[in-house]
Formats: C-alpha cells, structure tokens, sequence
C-alpha cells in the first residue's frame, strides 16, 4: 500500500505545482469540426468561430431566442447557434433564457407558462418562441449547422427530442454534469470553465481534462486574463475554446488562437467578418 500513497501524493503535488502544464498533448477525437489556428483575416469569416448567442440579435434585441433571430443569423453566416433551454409547467423543452425575461418580453403575469402558453404568446409582439420540436425541424432543413444549449441538465430528454446528436453542442457547468452527459448519450458535452472551477476546483477540472481530450470549452471573458496559461495549454491542443460574449473586433483578434478558438456573439457578420451593427462589445 505504501508506493500507491507515495504515488498519490506525487500527482497531487505534480497537479498544484505545475497545474496545466501536466495536461497531455492529444488528438481531439470524434470533433465535428477542426478547431486549428489561423490568421485573424481567415478566422473572422469562419463559421465555426462564432456562435449566435440566443440565436443572435434581431432588431437591436438580445436575447430573444427567437425563429427570427435565428434565420437572421444564419443569413449572417453563422452555422453554431446556442439557445437557453427551460421547462414549462408541464415539462416541454423551450428556448427561453428565463422566465422573468420571457414574462418581460411578453407582457404576460403568468409566472410559469405552459406549452401552449409559451407557443401561444409572441415576443415583443413580433417573434415567434421556439421549443425543441421547432429546433429539431429547423436543423434538419440545414445541415451545415451545429445547436449549442445552455442551461438544459436534462440530457435524456434533450438527446432524446433532437434528431441530429452529431451536430448538438451541450454546455455543463461541473465534472460530473460532464461525464453524466457523457454516459447519456452527449456526442459533444461542452466543459464551462468557470462554472466547473467554482464547483469542483482547479485540481478535479485538470485531472479531467488530463484523463480525457476535451474538446469544447466555454470560458467567461470575465475570467480569461486569470486563466492564461490553462488555456493557452487548451489552444496548443486545439481545443474548442469559445470564450462568451464579444462582438468586438479588436478583442477577438487579440484573443484568437493564444487562449480561445471563437466566441459568443450577438451581432458578428460572419460573411464580412465584422460587426454588423448596435454594440460591439465585450461582456
């Protein structure tokens, strides 16, 4: 028993004091995509850079989740869209960041709609709400695009209500919620870097990242000064680091490829590789 405890305490040490230096150089196995470097000029236009966060901006709105923010943004050339999804009263995946949001864009007092409610009411009196059906439709019309969710824990019934799991991206926010996703049937579980360092520690998220190739991550631009060389180690693997949320330009070149792949964005122009309009900014 006692090499085992002398070996234990080795990789701990080895863990605290070199950190992400330890995590080993791999192939990303089964990525959808390749995730390697290249120049800003090429990397602006590419569409797997950017991801239209909830479903993009439509008429200067954010957030919406919307049928028109979506098709608005795959006319801008993006092909990753990431939406919110909730539950309503009776249980139905829907896209929506959350309910005071939902109740504030359509005026309704209802604290918690039901599916039909939720189908029924328009968003600011002009956009249409989308449910998991409507998305799984969507995707199948198109298939040069990728559904990236947020804030969705139930994966069996996420997995099980979009047709295309080769083409879902789902963010988790612990190691456990990874390697749950993982076990449920998640093609592509996406590792929230600063939801799974508050939880689980710096030591728990390096130890996954050493047993296994990650290959998305979502990383806050909150965080990205603090996290430098853990993801500069990432990038050197190629991992899909997609740091949330810029429509900024000058940020974005600064950051590509030296700590995150792509980003979140509301308003890109993936065709021009520029902002197209409104704020861009960094948030």
């Amino acid at each position: 028993m006692q090499p085992r405890s002398v070996s234990f305490v080795a990789l701990a040490m080895s863990l605290l004091q070199g950190g992400c230096d330890f995590i080993p150089l791999e192939a990303i196995p089964e990525a959808p995509f390749s995730c390697e470097d290249e120049t800003w000029n090429a990397a602006r236009v590419n569409p797997h850079r950017f991801i239209a966060h909830a479903g993009g901006q439509i008429d200067g709105r954010r957030y919406t989740n919307s049928r028109e923010a979506l098709d608005s943004a795959y006319e801008n050339g993006f092909r990753l869209f990431e939406f919110d999804l909730i539950k309503t009263s009776d249980g139905h995946l829907v896209a929506a960041h959350d309910w005071d949001s939902w109740r504030n864009a359509t005026g309704s007092e209802i604290s918690e709609p039901s599916h039909q409610q939720f189908k029924e009411i328009l968003l600011f009196e002009k956009y249409h709400a989308l449910d998991l059906s409507d998305l799984d439709r969507w995707f199948a019309q198109r298939t040069d695009t990728y559904l990236v969710t947020d804030k969705v824990m139930d994966f069996e019934s996420l997995v099980g209500g979009f047709s295309h799991n080769d083409r879902l991206i789902v963010e988790v926010f612990s190691v456990d919620d990874y390697r749950r996703a993982r076990d449920e049937g998640v093609r592509h579980p996406m590792l929230s870097l600063r939801s799974s360092l508050m939880t689980d520690g710096e030591d728990t998220v390096i130890a996954l990242l050493r047993a296994q190739p990650v290959k998305f991550v979502a990383v806050s631009a909150k965080i990205i000064g603090s996290r430098q060389r853990l993801l500069a180690r990432m990038r050197r693997n190629h991992t899909c680091v997609y740091v949330f949320t810029s429509s900024e330009a000058l940020y974005l070149k600064s950051n590509f490829d030296d700590v995150v792949y792509g980003a979140y964005a509301d308003n890109w122009n993936v065709k021009t590789g520029t902002c197209t309009s409104g704020e861009c900014d960094t948030y």
